[in-house]
């Protein structure tokens, strides 16, 4: 039985050598590659290509492509990349101008240009996806797109990218003109823009957005939704993120799934409707304001500072009622499990 325990034992401890020597051997693998690499960059300006990937050891995202598009061929703008962030500037003049700054030189990582009829330019980034090498990693970025549009030249803004970010300050689209922006997950940053439409999308990343006016609508997958002096029609979801608004001025529609909604309102102008499932609601009202009000929680509680105008039922989780003598506009909000707090 000692030796049955022993040859056991023995096996066990030649398994765990063995692992241990392929584990070296990987990592004198790795090692011995990016020594490679290296002595071949050194003569290819500090880049390895391979296929459509590119691997490069240090330096910056130059400027490798300028992209003009005359506004007199240009009403509808539509901006497609993969992985980049893009920048939207303001601009003078009569060219919407479009600066790639990458890693790499080669033809395929620059964007193409397609013009379709009616003025509509289709822009679309690259099929070279690069990496940066620093230390005994690999990390994207630096990478980014900068395009400068003059005031209210487009009728239509598409923004696409599959990871980067958004970012932008500027009145780029006509007054009754439509924006896009979308972020598969990257983070999108928007101010001063007013037209008739506003649409921003993020799967996984943030949105944030301020002096923005117009049928707004907002959505995120499990980013936070936040903003400033947003004014017009609003409609809002944020999958398992927040909602938090300042100075918002119109009516709308706001839901999050697992997220609180904070809203601090200047103005209410029409119906206004809250809801989550299991976060909290706060919501900040004018002081003349009046309106019908509808309250629901699961198992939180209601607070206000008008409960004399409200009729609760025996649970306490449920009000209604009339705030002021002429009520011109209903107030809902609904909290599966979460408090919901409203004061004027």
């Amino acid at each position: 039985m000692d030796i049955v325990r022993a040859t056991i034992r023995k096996g066990q401890v030649t398994q765990m050598k063995n692992k241990i020597a392929l584990l070296i051997a990987a990592l004198v693998m790795f090692l011995m590659i990016g020594v490679i690499c290296a002595m071949s960059v050194g003569a290819a300006g500090g880049r390895v290509t391979m296929g459509e990937l590119d691997l490069t050891f240090g330096g910056n995202a130059d400027l490798r492509n300028t992209i003009e598009l005359p506004l007199s061929e240009v009403s509808n703008l539509k901006l497609e990349y993969g992985s980049k962030d893009i920048v939207v500037l303001p601009a003078d003049g009569d060219k919407i101008i479009i600066k790639e700054y990458l890693y790499s030189d080669r033809e395929k990582a620059k964007a193409t240009v397609t013009m379709l009829e009616d003025g509509e330019v289709i822009v679309t980034g690259g099929r070279v996806t690069s990496f940066v090498f620093f230390g005994f990693g690999l990390l994207r970025g630096g990478e980014r797109i900068e395009v400068s549009i003059p005031d209210r030249a487009l009728k239509n803004l598409f923004i696409g990218t599959g990871s980067g970010n958004i970012r932008g300050n500027h009145d780029c689209v006509a007054e009754d003109g439509r924006m896009i922006a979308q972020s598969g997950s990257g983070n999108i940053k928007w101010k001063n823009i007013s037209c008739k439409e506003l649409l921003f999308q993020a799967g996984s990343g943030n949105v944030h957005v301020s002096d923005v006016t117009g049928a707004v609508e907002i959505q995120t997958g499990s980013g936070n939704i936040t903003g400033e002096a947003i004014c017009g029609s609003l409609n809002a979801d944020a999958g398992s993120g927040n909602i938090t608004l300042e100075e918002f001025v119109g009516s709308g529609e706001l839901s999050a799934n697992s997220g609180n909604i904070n809203v601090d309102a200047s103005t209410i102008n029409d119906d206004l409707a809250l809801e989550t499932g299991s976060g909290n609601i706060h919501l900040g009202l004018p002081t003349n304001l009046e309106f019908h009000l509808q309250v629901n929680t699961g198992s939180g509680s209601i607070r206000t500072n008008f409960d004399d105008a409200l009729s609760y039922n025996q649970k306490g989780n449920s009000a209604e009622g009339d705030v002021g003598d002429a009520p011109t506009l209903t107030i809902h909000a609904k909290a599966g499990s979460g408090n919901v707090k409203i004061v004027k």
